[in-house]
């Protein structure tokens, strides 16, 4: 997955297709070539429910949380 993940680069649009048909594989690699900048906070509330149990939750999400600027999402007045 990570060679093609590089192969990929970032996409953005190509990882919000690949994670709606909520296919495993097709999950995982959306994680891989997110664009951080262009996450929102609906899509950080909607990838962790739609994870096919705690291997693509735990997995797939820490590589996710770990690209976007936690700061600015958690920092609200």
């Amino acid at each position: 997955m990570k060679y093609i993940a590089r192969r990929v680069n970032v996409d953005h649009g190509l990882a919000l297709n690949l994670y709606d048909p909520l296919n495993y594989d097709a999950m995982y690699l959306a994680g891989l070539i997110l664009d951080d900048v262009k996450m929102t906070t609906q899509d950080l509330h909607k990838w962790p429910k739609n994870a096919h149990g705690t291997s693509l939750a735990n997995y797939g999400m820490d590589g996710i949380l770990e690209k976007i600027r936690l700061g600015a999402w958690i920092d609200v007045d």
